[in-house]
């Protein structure tokens, strides 16, 4: 009996043949389940992403929305003082084109903002001082010619 048995001795063991061919399995197997982790997390991550986009877009139209509401609210401002100055109707046309949509408006930001109650309330606080604005507005226009030559009289000083 030799003590070193020969190579072929060798592979012809059954345990070092199970051995053998278990091995390509199981190199197969190492990187199917890695990129099968891989994959799944980047699946995860792709998912986070669009949910948080998807809140970015809509702050955005929040944002968008106040933004308008804000520009209306300047023109119909702009529009009252234009018409008080000069008595020019023409200046009105801001005024009455703003106030004709305006409250649509509210409604629709009240549909985009979130239901907390801060935003709630600051939208409600908006709404309110800006219907209470108009209101004095439009006694504002009722008395125009009374208002408009108050007005002319505190210029007319500083024109000269």
């Amino acid at each position: 009996m030799r003590l070193f048995p020969t190579t072929t001795a060798r592979l012809n063991h059954r345990p070092v043949q199970s051995r053998i061919k278990a091995l390509p399995r199981s190199n197969a197997v190492i990187p199917i389940v890695f990129g099968a982790t891989l994959g799944l997390t980047l699946l995860f991550q792709i998912q986070l992403l669009r949910t948080a986009l998807s809140g970015v877009d809509h702050t955005h139209q929040v944002i968008s929305s106040e933004q308008e509401l804000l520009k209306l609210n300047v023109d119909m401002e702009t529009g009252l003082r234009g018409f008080q100055y000069t008595g020019n109707p023409e200046f009105l046309q801001p005024y009455t084109e703003a106030a004709k949509i305006v409250d649509s408006k509210f409604a629709a930001l009240d549909r985009l903002s979130p239901k907390t109650p801060p935003s709630e309330l600051r939208l409600q606080t908006s709404a309110e001082a800006s219907s209470s604005g108009r209101r004095r507005q439009r006694a504002r226009l009722r008395g125009g010619q009374k208002t408009r030559s108050r007005f002319q009289m505190r210029i007319a000083p500083i024109k000269r």
